[in-house]
């Protein structure tokens, strides 16, 4: 089997500074690599690395995330690996994962991102286990498109689709996907569980064309909270995304009414993401579509941004989700 290993940096590829601090030596693949052939993991498969940039994965911005994509892109195409694999952070996770789903497809050789909670180093790592479960799964499952490899604290190593992914909560090493949308899961005997099917799905824009995402991007994030104050609209915004609380509803005050009037005199439009469609709406729905506030239904948040920011960044803003 050949596989292609594309470093970034993240806590995956850190080690504990003399001064206390983490840091990304320049050793740091080297030493994935030659303690993942130690352990066994890499047995009978031959490495192709590679490495755009290294940095934390906070740091990523749109300039670096559309290299880091370009980057994955040209391999796929000119070079004729069995699988992929990303070594990524974990802040960040979930927005590249959703760009690269976006950005390539489901119709090529699986790419797998793995992050990990703590450097390689602390025995508390899940990074070892987030890895060897990602080769496993490329040795024996035929999948296409991208995902993630990831276990959390109940031991269980889950694959995830990428545009399924949740922001990772604060303090916290686990993750999880919206709507519970698992890929699949392994037993305690090694068994893969295929949960759900992918659906076939189309780059957001040919393979041989550069992806440049717009720096900054001009879409809006909010998030709904208990006694927060709206913002004033910035120049150049062409779409708001307001994330719901769980069970996709929002304050709908007075405060938020005179915010989507402004919104809806700019024509820019407000989508209301974690929306399900298997529960009821409660009333407040009707608020919203007097406003011209969207919901969108069945869609993770942070991919509904990813997914926006294609499509402004290549010109196609009037095909927004």
């Amino acid at each position: 089997m050949k596989l292609g290993i594309i470093f970034t940096g993240g806590t995956i590829g850190c080690q504990v500074a003399e001064d206390g601090y983490l840091q990304l030596p320049d050793s740091s693949t080297y030493f994935l690599l030659e303690e993942a052939k130690k352990r066994g993991i890499l047995d009978g498969i031959i490495v192709i690395p590679s490495e755009p940039f290294r940095l934390f994965s906070e740091q990523m911005t749109g300039k670096t995330l559309s290299l880091l994509v370009n980057h994955v892109r040209e391999r796929i195409c000119k070079e004729d690996c069995d699988g992929w694999i990303l070594l990524h952070g974990s802040d960040t996770l979930a927005y590249t994962a959703a760009v690269l789903g976006y950005a390539l497809g489901t119709d090529f050789s699986p790419l797998v991102l793995v992050a990990s909670n703590e450097p390689l180093s602390n025995p508390k790592a899940n990074g070892w286990t987030n890895f060897a479960y990602a080769v496993r799964f490329l040795q024996e499952q035929q999948a296409t498109g991208v995902f993630v490899s990831h276990c959390n604290t109940d031991n269980i190593p889950t694959i995830h689709e990428s545009i399924q992914l949740l922001q990772q909560l604060p303090g916290s090493g686990n993750l999880y996907s919206f709507r519970d949308a698992i890929y699949g899961t392994y037993d305690q005997q090694g068994q893969f569980h295929q949960n759900r099917i992918i659906p076939s799905r189309t780059p957001l824009l040919p393979l041989s064309e550069p992806l440049n995402l717009l720096q900054p991007a001009p879409l809006l994030q909010l998030t709904a909270g208990v006694g927060g104050s709206l913002p004033e609209i910035p120049d150049g915004i062409q779409a708001i995304f307001y994330a719901c609380y769980h069970s996709g509803t929002i304050c709908t005050d007075a405060s938020f009414q005179a915010f989507a009037a402004k919104a809806a005199e700019r024509q820019i439009p407000v989508y209301l993401t974690g929306c399900r469609s298997d529960t009821l709406d409660y009333d407040t729905v009707k608020q919203w579509q007097a406003l011209q506030v969207q919901p969108l239904y069945d869609i993770a948040p942070i991919a509904a941004y990813c997914k926006s920011w294609i499509q402004v960044s290549i010109g196609k803003s009037e095909k927004l989700i």
